[in-house]
């Protein structure tokens, strides 16, 4: 449960962006600035019956359309204080090109070339851009691993505290917590060990925006001593896609620095579509979050009964994901389920979902698929979901995967930092020809998106197995050159 926070006494009632946007629209108000369509005057017949025009009328500029050239009025200002309130940061900034972009900020602004900063090596693919953009050297830290389920959970406290020890000039830290598997690190733990080393600690938190608005589910990141985070809106609240915002509290971050890396990074064209969900979401949990996500996690618990039910199907919990030094709590809304015991790999059971009863799942790994409850389920929808893995279970599958390799043996060593080996010269080879030589490319099995291979590590007879084994089994490779690791792109 989240510390405890004093009342509120700002007007969360208030939306300022979409206050603004309807306040420009009754002013029956006119640009001549982008964009082109001006809030829909321009739609054909067509794109208002398929995409209808309420979409277009939420597209504005920042610049005339929401304050005035000089931003006199203050209405992103006051937005983002609200959600700084919200969130229990004393700073939050909005951004519209996805976490990817908050990654892409956050990362540029505590480190540049050069400078160490420790990264959970269960990192998305999104913060290995921020890598080579900051041209930091990062000092991987191993996260902790189950053989018996076969998957990894975050590093543990005593890892970043020996990878602090072992790097007094680190400048920063990053964790990833949740995992995409829904699995809380030490926040509290690892936080005391970066700021006994006068360290900050960025949290990529993109799956736990929903955290501080509820006691049942995991502590928010900041709560837990985390100088920063990073939280995706459209994920868990009523964001559309690339809704991100960026929450600081102390002094550790420097906030001016934050400023101009959005300047350097974020786009000039910032729509105010994506702006006014991120302030309805801000809305929405200050007024009625702990009712509106105890209606999900009620959601979650009527999916998890009714799928423990269907013969073959384990349905993972705090019993089997929860108690090691990485796994200090889960998140309840996302319903991880074990689909060898319905003779299936979890890639022909998400594309059985998909294909038989139009269920895509959020996630699927070589035994298990992940379904995401969330506010815009209800009662019909969990039904639905429980029956298709009823029908599942009555038609029998292709066979499970087996066990593929270890996960503790798909650990390597970083030669080269991914900015000096992205933009390396390099050369296409046979993938295990490639053993021993410094891997030029990302090599990212697609979800959930950690990477086997990063530009800058050490390709190993091992992770070359295990992503042919991926490919193999229905996997998809994402953003390596071969998608079936017949070759890999290596540093010349």
């Amino acid at each position: 449960m989240s510390e405890e926070q004093p009342p509120s006494k700002m007007d969360h009632a208030r939306e300022p962006i979409v206050e603004a946007a309807l306040a420009y629209h009754q002013r029956d108000s006119l640009t001549f600035l982008i964009p082109g369509h001006k809030q829909g005057r321009a739609l054909d017949q067509r794109t208002r019956h398929e995409l209808g025009g309420d979409m277009y009328r939420f597209d504005m500029a920042s610049q005339s359309g929401l304050d005035d050239r000089l931003a006199r009025q203050g209405v992103l200002s006051e937005a983002q204080e609200l959600a700084a309130d919200a969130w229990g940061a004393d700073q939050v900034m909005f951004l519209v090109n996805g976490s990817t972009s908050s990654l892409q900020v956050s990362i540029s602004a505590v480190v540049g070339p050069g400078d160490e900063i420790l990264v959970a090596r269960n990192l998305h693919k999104a913060a290995v851009s921020a890598l080579i953009i900051s041209g930091a050297r990062p000092v991987y830290v191993r996260q902790e691993v189950d053989d018996e389920l076969e998957l990894s959970h975050n590093p543990s406290a005593a890892a970043f505290e020996r990878a602090l020890a072992a790097h007094p000039d680190a400048k920063a830290a990053l964790l990833v917590s949740p995992s995409l598997y829904g699995v809380t690190a030490d926040v509290r733990g690892i936080a005391a060990a970066c700021h006994a080393h006068g360290v900050p600690l960025l949290v990529d938190e993109a799956w736990g925006a929903h955290f501080a608005f509820h006691p049942e589910l995991p502590p928010f990141s900041l709560a837990e001593g985390a100088d920063l985070a990073i939280c995706s809106i459209h994920k868990t609240l009523l964001g559309i896609r690339q809704s991100s915002i960026i929450a600081t509290r102390g002094d550790r971050i420097d906030q001016q620095k934050l400023k101009d890396r959005a300047n350097l990074l974020e786009s000039t064209s910032v729509t105010s579509l994506v702006l006014c969900t991120i302030d309805v979401s801000r809305r929405l949990m200050a007024e009625q979050g702990e009712a509106v996500l105890g209606r999900v996690l009620a959601l979650a618990r009527r999916a998890r009964n009714g799928l423990a039910a269907v013969p073959g199907l384990w349905v993972l919990g705090d019993a089997e994901l929860v108690g090691g030094p990485g796994a200090i709590a889960l998140d309840p809304t996302k319903v991880l389920l074990e689909v060898e015991g319905l003779d299936m790999t979890g890639y022909e059971a998400a594309d059985r979902l998909f294909g038989d009863y139009r269920l895509p799942m959020e996630l699927q790994d070589h035994r298990r698929v992940l379904a995401l409850v969330a506010i815009g389920d209800d009662e019909s929808t969990i039904d639905r979901l429980v029956h298709a893995f009823e029908g599942l279970a009555a038609t029998p599958g292709s066979g499970p995967s087996g066990r593929i390799v270890r996960t503790g043996e798909l650990f390597t060593d970083s030669p080269l930092t991914p900015r000096e080996a992205y933009f390396s010269d390099s050369e296409q080879i046979d993938a295990l020809a490639a053993v021993g030589r410094v891997c030029a490319e990302q090599v990212t099995p697609y979800p959930p998106g950690v990477p086997l291979l990063i530009a800058g590590e050490r390709v190993t007879e091992a992770i070359i197995r295990y992503g042919r084994a991926v490919a193999s089994l229905g996997g998809f490779i994402a953003d390596a050159a071969d998608s079936k690791l017949d070759t890999i792109r290596v540093v010349r």
